[in-house]
């Protein structure tokens, strides 16, 4: 008995109705990277990576274990971890469309928690500070070649004076005149995040991380 059966790739069908659509993929998968050398060993944990492809108005749907196959491959080598991470993501995007040859556009994002040790300000000892990083790929295929576009960004955290309060106590003392002219104003400190997300060529997150 022959037990071989010729399974129907529904994907690869035509549809019913004609409809390209854009945008199709995986969003938020989880997969633990661990350390790049690349960021002088920074430590990255809660990876996520969101993985897109268009949808030709002649395909059924796209075959979604490719994507995710996409994502696992470049992992798995041992480049990627010399490699910086809107690299990282052109590579995913490369692997998609070398794995969709029906598509022509695909996007690659990742965002992740990046971790570097810092001396504390006052005890000088060692601890953890916590990034938001993220980076990103779009990709197109035009006459045999494959062209991409990368991104980058970077979530800071930090603490400010709040120039409210600061403004309304300095007005009491001035009417009130019980401080002398140089005393410093009280205020609250409150917590601030500054983001930059550039399009750009040549600048890692690490170096980002600098500007906060």
């Amino acid at each position: 008995m022959d037990m071989f059966i010729d399974l129907p790739d529904v994907q690869s069908e035509r549809p019913r109705i004609r409809l390209g659509i854009n945008r199709v993929g995986l969003i938020n998968v989880r997969i633990p990277l661990g350390v790049v050398g690349r960021l002088d060993g920074y430590v990255l944990q809660n990876s996520v990576f969101s993985v897109f492809v268009n949808l030709p108005a002649d395909q059924r749907g796209i075959h979604a274990s490719r994507s995710y196959e996409s994502i696992y491959e470049v992992l798995s080598t041992a480049a990627w971890k010399t490699a910086r991470l809107e690299d990282l993501s052109k590579y995913i995007v490369e692997k998609l469309l070398e794995k969709h040859q029906y598509s022509d556009w695909a996007e690659g994002n990742f965002k992740a928690d990046l971790y570097r040790t810092v001396k504390s300000p006052i005890t000088k000892k060692d601890s953890l500070e916590r990034f938001k990083i993220r980076a990103g790929a779009t990709g197109w295929r035009k006459d045999g070649t494959i062209s991409s576009r990368r991104h980058i960004g970077v979530t800071v955290s930090g603490i400010t004076a709040c120039p409210c309060a600061q403004e309304m106590i300095r007005k009491i003392w001035s009417q009130e005149k019980q401080a002398p002219r140089d005393t410093p104003i009280a205020t609250h400190m409150q917590r601030t995040y500054a983001s930059v997300d550039l399009k750009l060529v040549g600048v890692e997150s690490a170096c980002l991380i600098g500007l906060g």
